[in-house]
């Protein structure tokens, strides 16, 4: 998936449309200076309207802190992106999507500082019918014991 400023904008703009997003975004103030600074303004400018409850900013969001994407503050934006999807109203499909995204994050070990956001969130939603694979999480040892001793003290 492309994470390109141009894409974000049009991809957003597209969802809120068939959304029917009462109050999109205006990406008027996002830099169009290099490519990299301009994708992190329209990824923060997602981040903040899913604090507001923007029903394609969550999923464009979902999306991201799901994607295997790295450049310079991927890791913090996915981090505040995932903070954000914590309070967000979620679907149940979003839910179980996040659920089998970030576990296929966490079985792969390919994360970075977004891990504690990453556990957080999960906790919040809640391992659903994936507990049984999170328990196997800890055979693995490393990070994903912590996450599992996390994860159960919850259930």
């Amino acid at each position: 998936m492309e994470w390109r400023r141009e894409y974000v904008i049009q991809r957003y703009e597209q969802l809120a449309k068939s959304l029917r997003v009462c109050q999109p975004i205006s990406f008027d103030g996002v830099s169009k200076t290099s490519p990299s600074v301009s994708s992190k303004h329209a990824l923060w400018a997602i981040s903040h309207a899913v604090a507001k409850g923007d029903e394609a900013a969550i999923k464009i969001a979902k999306q991201f802190v799901l994607a295997d994407v790295y450049f310079h503050y991927s890791g913090f934006i996915r981090a505040t992106m995932a903070r954000r999807l914590k309070s967000a109203n979620l679907s149940l499909h979003d839910r179980e999507e996040l659920r089998e995204g970030l576990y296929k994050l966490f079985y792969s070990g390919q994360f970075g500082p977004e891990y504690k956001e990453f556990c957080r969130l999960l906790r919040r939603i809640g391992l659903g019918h994936m507990k049984e694979k999170y328990k196997e999480l800890g055979n693995m040892g490393g990070k994903q014991v912590k996450l599992l001793n996390y994860l159960t003290a919850a259930t």
